[in-house]
């Protein structure tokens, strides 16, 4: 059982150790209809990964730990209408780690209904789930690898599969921008279909680009678009805006620059850029995950670093709907806290859960190893504790 430990963040946090469970971090969370906070977690047993869930009420109590699935790591988590949550998983096997996927539902208590290893015949790393009320079932991204006998080097390619309420195989589709595609997120398009955010190297490709992927229902590709810009992006989130199209985050160097800052980039239903924005923070900066605001506009969270690289904070920001910035706070403890995922509350404010490294920078009363954090805000990033709402930076 996780112990919830003292150490907080600039105000309501709620940071969790267990010495059975060391290198504990966090990797998404979702806010439920019901208001209560599900995490995803990767700990360690036995010396091998293993992926964890925990429930937590509104106010950051222990309600649940799912369960562990041991030589396994967590890729993503998400909600369906009736309230179940939907777990998925990538296991970690020495002949081909990286490779595979379980997906597992819960109901709101924990209580796991059923598990499934519906593409095992697919070598894919998945990249993330959804569900979506217009195909009654769940849709997935991720990574295909695509083994080739002529060539010794192996390709990728971008995959997305449908499955069924009982975790059954609908439709499966991929896709080849270049040999070296990567999902890393997905939005619901709102019509059976999604928009998968990822990158391409290689072939005629020079360097990295973004890319941008709309799938229909049933595996058609209406579009493809990709971002070359003078500078380097990489996409890390996507989030569907109704009718109105998605707003993609991730990281941004310009063209000459050394340190990266926030990137935003509005697109429109049908992939064009409707504006980029771009903010720094203390120093090196990445836009770790972005949700739609119960307010209007989005709440972001961000890892921010200093140019020495010497510690790393959090940083949340909301904006408007055009990109205008309404407020940045930052959230330390240690030298090194990393936020994972940041999801909207009913309330207007939101909720963000990461890690912190203690690695004994603060003295040997420091608790050993890494710990869960998870804090929640009110409508303008403030946390109750502090006078500015931020907690104490290095």
């Amino acid at each position: 059982m996780l112990l919830i430990a003292s150490a907080a963040i600039g105000g309501q946090t709620f940071e969790l150790i267990s010495p059975s469970y060391p290198g504990a971090r966090v990797i998404d969370l979702v806010v439920t209809t019901a208001g209560d906070i599900a995490v995803a977690c990767e700990t360690e047993m036995d010396g091998l990964p293993a992926a964890g869930l925990l429930l937590l009420s509104p106010r950051g109590e222990i309600e649940a730990e799912a369960f562990h699935d041991v030589a396994s790591v967590p890729v993503a988590l998400t909600e369906t209408p009736d309230g179940e949550l939907v777990f998925l998983t990538m296991p970690v096997a020495e002949e081909e780690p990286g490779i595979g996927l379980t997906v597992s539902l819960f109901d709101p208590s924990g209580r796991l209904l059923r598990s499934a290893a519906p593409l095992d015949t697919f070598p894919v790393t998945p990249a993330g789930i959804f569900y979506s009320p217009e195909a009654e079932g769940l849709i997935l991204s991720g990574t295909l690898i695509v083994h080739t006998p002529e060539s010794q080097d192996d390709s990728t390619a971008f995959f997305i599969a449908e499955l069924s309420p009982d975790l059954e195989v609908v439709w499966t589709s991929r896709f080849s921008v270049a040999p070296g595609d990567r999902a890393v997120a997905v939005a619901d398009a709102g019509d059976g279909g999604c928009v998968v955010a990822g990158t391409t190297s290689g072939g005629a490709v020079a360097g990295t680009e973004t890319v941008l992927l709309r799938a229909a229902h049933g595996g058609g590709i209406p579009w493809c678009r990709r971002f070359t810009t003078s500078g380097r992006s990489r996409p890390t989130d996507i989030v569907p805006i109704g009718s109105d199209g998605y707003l993609l985050v991730g990281e941004w160097i310009e063209q000459g620059a050394l340190e990266p800052d926030v990137l935003l980039m509005r697109i429109d239903p049908d992939g064009g850029i409707l504006w980029t924005e771009s903010y720094d923070g203390l120093g090196i900066d990445c836009a770790t995950s972005v949700d739609r605001s119960s307010e209007g506009g989005f709440v972001i969270s961000a890892s921010t670093t200093d140019d020495a690289s010497t510690w790393e904070g959090t940083m949340l920001m909301r904006l408007d709907e055009t990109g205008e910035l309404v407020w940045r706070r930052y959230y330390t403890t240690r030298r090194w806290n990393v936020v994972s995922s940041v999801a909207a509350t009913a309330d207007g404010g939101c909720v963000a859960a990461g890690y912190t490294d203690y690695g004994g920078f603060g003295g040997p009363e420091d608790p050993a190893g890494q710990l869960i954090w998870v804090l929640r805000t009110d409508p303008d990033g403030f946390t109750g504790e502090t006078a500015d709402g931020s907690g104490e930076l290095p």
